[in-house]
């Protein structure tokens, strides 16, 4: 599952490395990749019913590189980008196979700890990372968790 998955890096990436992957992809812009095993949803995560496209089905991993539309407000961005990542985590107590793994970005701010608590009551191991690619200015960090519990 790719939330926020415009352009579609992760989600090649993901085609890639797990050739036999069926993919749930979703983003308000459009998906830049094509693939019988891409499912696209075009719109917003919280106007989805993932049940519909699963059934009764689980999912390996949850990937969200979600983001709100800037607006310039640190406190404002840190806020609405924690909502966004509180959706992903959402998604993946609901869908994420027991023993599965889940990728969130969130700014670092305000409410961030609290956030890093509920990440890691669900799961067996938890990592920030911080990509090289980042800008140094940025905020912007990623959970790693991995042996999702099952909640």
């Amino acid at each position: 599952m790719d939330l926020g998955a415009a352009p579609g890096s992760w989600t090649q990436y993901c085609l890639e490395k797990a050739p036999s992957a069926k993919i749930i992809a979703c983003d308000l812009s459009e998906l830049q990749v094509t693939d019988e095993r891409i499912t696209f949803l075009h719109q917003p995560i919280e106007e989805i019913d993932f049940a519909q496209h699963l059934g009764n089905e689980k999912v390996d991993l949850v990937l969200s590189d979600m983001a709100p539309r800037t607006s310039g407000l640190h406190d404002m961005d840190v806020l609405l980008s924690i909502e966004l990542a509180t959706c992903a985590l959402t998604t993946a107590q609901k869908f994420l196979k027991p023993g599965g793994s889940f990728v969130v970005k969130v700014f670092m701010g305000s409410g961030f700890e609290d956030y890093q608590k509920l990440v890691k009551a669900n799961f067996g191991h938890v990592r920030l990372i911080r990509p090289d690619s980042t800008r140094k200015q940025s905020r912007e960090i990623f959970f790693v968790g991995k042996e999702f519990k099952g909640i």
